[in-house]
């Protein structure tokens, strides 16, 4: 199970070995260290990881902890830090959780920007008109658009198989309306070339592998199904032995 990292932080497992830890567990007994960690949590639960001394008497509300007892691990083991401003802060505590800090504002920063350059390709290639206030489009929308997509896509595909794979690849590979544009005109070319059309569509293959291959780029101009005219007019055209075949046949009938 992943660890939420607004309140969790990193400490060595052998902390009560400190010298410092040792002095206070000496002087306050196993109660002081019980503070100190209390105290830890407190801070790591805070914007900046600091807490005002002229709030200890919060504290002492909400540890049941008398504040001479808090002040003591606060200010007489080397345990704190007290800035300028009179706010107490672990100066261990701020330095570990950085490297955490930092890997979290990097995945923000990175997942912001996928979003907008979804938000502008779909500001660019998306035949949709959009208001003057286009920046405040929301993630739903382009999600929705990406949707509505797919669907177009499944209702024209002649093989309903596989649809939840099918639509993970397709939501992977088709980002914009160009090359949306694109797939769906292979498509519709496809369903009308002979290797598709022949034995009732047995050869179509499966949309996933359509999509993972990307087969609505193969070669389909050659390929389409047609249907010869058979020219009746014996007196103005050659017609080939099958046509006069049937042609006699036709004749002989009526005799």
């Amino acid at each position: 199970m992943g660890r939420n990292l607004n309140c969790w932080f990193p400490h060595d497992a052998n902390s009560r070995n400190d010298w410092k830890i040792s002095k206070l567990r000496r002087i306050l007994g196993a109660e002081g260290v019980g503070i100190f960690w209390m105290l830890i949590e407190i801070l790591r639960e805070q914007p900046e990881f600091k807490y005002p001394l002229s709030q200890t008497d919060e504290l002492e509300f909400d540890l049941r902890i008398p504040k001479e007892k808090i002040i003591s691990v606060i200010r007489n083991f080397d345990l704190f830090v007290i800035d300028e401003s009179q706010n107490f802060f672990s100066v261990s505590l701020t330095a570990r959780l950085q490297p955490y800090l930092e890997k979290s504002q990097r995945a923000r920063d990175a997942v912001n920007l996928r979003w907008s350059n979804a938000k502008k390709s779909l500001d660019t290639n998306v035949d949709t008109k959009v208001s003057s206030n286009a920046d405040t489009i929301r993630k739903e929308d382009i999600i929705k658009q990406y949707n509505n997509w797919f669907d177009e896509f499944w209702k024209e595909y002649p093989k309903k198989t596989d649809k939840k794979e099918s639509k993970e690849i397709f939501l992977k590979i088709c980002k914009t309306k160009v090359k949306f544009d694109e797939i769906f005109s292979g498509l519709k070319e496809l369903k009308l070339s002979e290797s598709w059309t022949k034995e009732n569509g047995k050869f179509v293959p499966s949309p996933a592998r359509f999509l993972r291959k990307e087969k609505w780029n193969d070669e389909t101009s050659s390929d389409i199904v047609t249907r010869p005219v058979l020219n009746t007019n014996c007196e103005n055209s050659e017609l080939s032995f099958t046509q006069k075949l049937i042609m006699e046949s036709r004749h002989e009938g009526k005799k």
